[in-house]
């Protein structure tokens, strides 16, 4: 109870949502509970088997088997369902790049045999309301990240929500990753 009205735990939350929600939006639940441990994959393991036989709880078993606490935000969440569901090979998530100088960055998404990194941008990134000189500050400190994944031999592509809703994730990646082969990376290939 919490002041005195009947809750659930996240982990059984998660779980009902799953079961009675559409799969990407049960991600993006799924995928923020575990980020901000509000639970742990052990936690929904639990609830899973407690759940067995009601309604939905086979789709319930494939959100939880598809969430990743690596999933920093909604767009990256549906990102990757969008991703999988196009048959595209899975990124990892959060890779960590250390430059030359020591100094170390994360990217949302990253293909190591295409070495292509994969950016799902929101808004609020770049601090758009935080005034315009912090945003050129923003955005220059992006660019020299980009330069310096870049100059380890990568690409960088991103994507907005337009991109989400006008069905263009898939294309960016798609042709990033035929670039790619084209000049050598991709898998089996050496880079």
């Amino acid at each position: 109870e919490v002041d005195g009205i009947p809750v659930t735990t996240p982990a059984r939350t998660i779980v009902d949502v799953a079961r009675s929600s559409p799969f990407t939006g049960a991600v993006c639940a799924a995928d923020e509970a575990l980020r901000r441990k509000l639970c742990s994959p052990g936690d929904l393991a639990f609830e899973l088997e407690a759940a067995a036989g009601r309604v939905g709880v086979a789709r319930a078993r494939a959100v939880v088997a598809f969430a990743d606490p690596g999933a920093q935000s909604v767009l990256e969440s549906v990102s990757r369902v969008t991703i999988s569901r196009a048959g595209l090979p899975m990124p990892q998530l959060q890779r960590e790049f250390i430059f030359p100088d020591g100094t170390s960055t994360f990217v949302d998404m990253y293909w190591e045999e295409w070495g292509l990194v994969g950016e799902a941008d929101g808004s609020g990134k770049y601090g758009i309301d935080d005034g315009e000189g912090s945003v050129r500050q923003k955005l220059r400190d992006e660019k020299k990240r980009q330069n310096n994944i870049e100059a380890l031999g990568n690409i960088f592509r991103r994507w907005q929500w337009e991109d989400y809703l006008r069905g263009r994730i898939v294309p960016i990646i798609r042709e990033a990753m035929r670039i790619q082969n084209s000049l050598g990376r991709g898998p089996g290939r050496a880079a």
